[in-house]
């Protein structure tokens, strides 16, 4: 299998991946996001929520506008591209 399956038993997807106003759960992300401690201040780190307000510009974004906890960042699409998410289910 691929990092970039899709399939039903890999739902992991990137931040540029997903679409917007979906509530997700940060699974992973590269150690070059994790060495950012600004971001992880924010709640930008693995078992963290976030949830992507909009992408800029919509076609091959350059930077993802996200909601973070209490907090609305924006991230490079390169490092969005670097974390890897899964939606959150409504119970």
């Amino acid at each position: 299998m691929h990092d970039n399956d899709k399939s039903p038993g890999s739902p992991l997807q990137t931040l540029l991946e997903v679409p917007a106003n979906v509530a997700l759960r940060i699974e992973s992300a590269s150690q070059s996001v994790r060495e950012l401690g600004y971001y992880a201040l924010l709640g930008l780190r693995v078992g963290g929520f976030a949830r992507v307000l909009a992408k800029h510009p919509e076609q091959q974004p350059r930077f993802i506008e996200l909601e973070l906890e209490n907090e609305r960042i924006s991230l490079p699409a390169g490092l969005a591209g670097q974390i890897r998410v899964s939606p959150v289910c409504a119970s």
